[in-house]
């Protein structure tokens, strides 16, 4: 993978574990101070909305507060509409102009794209969320159609992010509860596993990494994600893990892109507690090779954390960030 530029390189080194100078920071709103600038895949232009909150794909989420919220019904009726529903054009225009735009205006960065919303995440906002666990258990074979759907929507989305200069292309699929997964690993294994494979494998032939969010306990799939291929983690809630932990089962291996904590220290830690886990995450996860990008997602400062405590994480993972 070409790199160019001492901020790109140096993320891309954090990413191989090769010794990077610094830990690459990520903060999505602030990318006059991010390593790594992120950027959104886009509604095709000229994409009006039916009503407020409607998507491409049929659904339209309804916030009660400052969340992404949920969508007000499914789109799918049954697992027979499957057959006649048609996804959105991934190669339709105005898609990838954010990513653009980033690269212009910071073209030594190391620029990301992600998906939004993806996967079996998505099809549960198509199908509905009970709906499709159950198709899952019981073996409903239009669960495959419906996947292939959406993961072949995601793979025309790569194959344009990798023309648009993309460095890496994220995906958001929750697939953990507080404590373990929403579903059998060895189902997972079955239905998704293969799937994602083919897209790792599609966006490192286009010469991106691939960076994988979950939220939830994931433990188990982890080792599964990094043999399917995934370059980076993205764990927000690193705690419900054990940092060692992870830096013993899976460092060397993968890749870290966690923040602190999101659900306990960021949102109600002391300032002291956010510099400790700061440190902690970076002498864990990065040392001695790398393997670890700092994230602070502003997102979760719109719920719960206050100004001070985001400002307290940035300034921690920049000043025992260094090697």
């Amino acid at each position: 993978m070409d790199a160019q530029g001492t901020v790109r390189e140096n993320f891309i080194r954090a990413i191989d574990r090769r010794r990077p100078a610094h830990v690459p920071l990520v903060v999505p709103d602030q990318p006059e101070i991010s390593d790594g600038v992120m950027a959104v895949t886009l509604p095709a232009a000229g994409f009006t909305p039916a009503k407020e909150g409607a998507t491409e794909w049929g659904f339209a989420w309804k916030r009660l507060d400052e969340t992404v919220g949920q969508p007000e019904k499914p789109v799918l009726a049954d697992w027979a509409t499957v057959a006649d529903f048609a996804p959105p054009d991934p190669d339709a225009p105005g898609r990838f102009e954010q990513l653009d735009a980033m690269r212009a205006e910071y073209p030594d960065r190391y620029a990301l794209l992600s998906l939004g919303v993806s996967g079996f995440t998505l099809m549960s906002l198509l199908i509905g969320f009970e709906e499709l666990l159950e198709g899952v258990l019981t073996g409903e074979p239009r669960v495959y159609d419906l996947a292939d759907l959406v993961f072949g929507f995601e793979e025309g989305i790569i194959r344009g992010a990798a023309a648009h200069g993309a460095g890496a292309v994220c995906f958001y699929d929750d697939w953990g509860t507080q404590h373990g997964t929403i579903i059998a690993p060895t189902l997972w294994r079955d239905v998704f596993k293969p799937r994602y494979v083919r897209q790792f494998a599609l966006a490192h032939e286009l010469g991106m990494h691939v960076d994988f969010h979950s939220c939830g306990n994931v433990y188990a799939l982890i080792d599964e994600l990094i043999d399917s291929g995934a370059d980076m983690l993205n764990l927000n809630q690193p705690r419900l893990f054990g940092i060692e932990r992870l830096a013993a089962d899976f460092g060397r291996r993968v890749c870290f892109l966690c923040p602190v904590d999101i659900q306990r220290v960021l949102l109600d830690g002391t300032q002291d507690e956010i510099r400790a886990e700061a440190r902690l995450l970076i002498e864990s996860l990065g040392k001695p090779d790398g393997g670890f990008v700092a994230l602070v997602e502003p997102f979760y400062a719109k719920l719960a954390a206050s100004p001070d405590n985001i400002d307290t994480a940035i300034a921690a993972f920049r000043e025992f960030g260094r090697y």
